[in-house]
């Protein structure tokens, strides 16, 4: 179907930070590194993650969104995945206008590497913990069903090595 409209992806990043000492114990018990923050008047459960920048590469996003919004240094390990997030939002249900947005995020494992309690946090985080599996199960509200699923997929083993990720640069002049 045509359309006169430009339409671009929002690129995304979020990290699975595992407590590190948490590797042998049941996955119900295990902690994993949450933010709390308000999405307009709700407030919901996110894993570390935020928007690619002007010049960043993917992993050095999922770094400084880490520890822009929880004050932990991490490196990553591998990715989980990419996932693609369809949502359509209808502000007045009498009127036929609806917006979309598309959303691609890369979810990487990563392990905490340096704490900075000390270092204030992006302003729209309300707190940064370490959620069990259960608690984030039994949250009021996630920030995406993607929040839970790479969590799942993290848990059943899935890692691909991050070598798999290139970054191109290309100057052209015409």
């Amino acid at each position: 179907m045509a359309s006169n409209r430009t339409w671009f992806p929002h690129s995304t990043v979020a990290v699975i930070v595992e407590h590190p000492e948490d590797s042998t114990l049941p996955a119900d018990d295990r902690r994993f590194l949450m933010v709390e923050e308000m999405e307009g008047d709700v407030r919901v459960l996110n894993q570390p993650a935020g928007h690619m920048e002007d010049e960043e590469t993917i992993l050095q996003a999922a770094v400084r969104e880490a520890l822009e919004e929880t004050g932990w240094e991490v490196a990553p390990t591998g990715l989980i995945g990419i996932y693609q997030l369809e949502i359509s939002k209808q502000a007045d249900p009498a009127l036929p206008t609806v917006e979309r947005k598309t959303y691609i995020r890369f979810a990487f494992v990563a392990k905490a590497v340096a704490h900075h309690p000390d270092m204030a946090l992006d302003e729209d985080i309300l707190r940064a913990d370490w959620f069990t599996l259960k608690e984030i199960n039994s949250a009021p509200h996630l920030r995406s069903p993607i929040v839970k699923q790479a969590i799942l997929d993290y848990l059943d083993g899935a890692a691909y090595p991050l070598s798999l990720l290139r970054t191109c640069k290309w100057s052209q002049h015409f």
